[in-house]
């Protein structure tokens, strides 16, 4: 039969883990939104002073005309993309899920240093396990890639340092 020691240890392990991932999956998403952004937004600064500059001329060659529409179409279409991935919520969905996790796992680690009577320890336990589950349910899905990542990273030792997370 395991220990309670050994149960929390384990239920750490795996929740520094989810914390680290959506971690990760948060500033992977962030990046893409602002990738996808800036390039909207070049194209579209293109498009806008290419045909604002070329107001003038009425006989543009077909090969200039064509290549306008093209990037015309790619600035919609990096904008629409934006918009329909939701990257922006999508990487504060996970910003979220990291700091509920971080928070999970600092409970346990009051509960090591502290431990409840044993008549309480019950309680505690369902109590954290409930809190788990209500946060695994709500987090966003992590793409393996991601965990891949976190898990060729090793483990994460915890310092205090990560207190600062939480007011980030």
């Amino acid at each position: 039969m395991l220990s309670t020691a050994a149960v929390l240890d384990e239920w750490k392990q795996r929740i520094s883990r989810s914390h680290r991932a959506h971690k990760k999956a948060a500033a992977f998403y962030e990046a893409w939104s602002r990738r996808l952004g800036i390039i909207a937004a070049v194209l579209s600064a293109m498009v806008g002073t290419t045909v604002f500059s070329t107001l003038e001329e009425a006989s543009l060659p077909i090969t200039i005309k064509v290549i306008l529409g093209l990037l015309s179409v790619a600035a919609a279409v990096f904008a629409a993309l934006q918009t329909y991935l939701k990257l922006p919520e999508l990487a504060q969905s996970h910003s979220k899920a990291a700091t509920d996790f971080g928070d999970l796992r600092r409970r346990i680690e009051r509960l090591e240093i502290n431990p409840p009577t044993p008549e309480k320890l019950d309680g505690a336990l369902t109590a954290l396990d409930e809190e788990w589950r209500a946060i695994s349910e709500r987090a966003p899905i992590i793409i393996q890639k991601i965990y891949e990542q976190v898990d060729r990273q090793g483990t994460h030792q915890v310092t205090l340092g990560d207190a600062k997370e939480r007011r980030m």
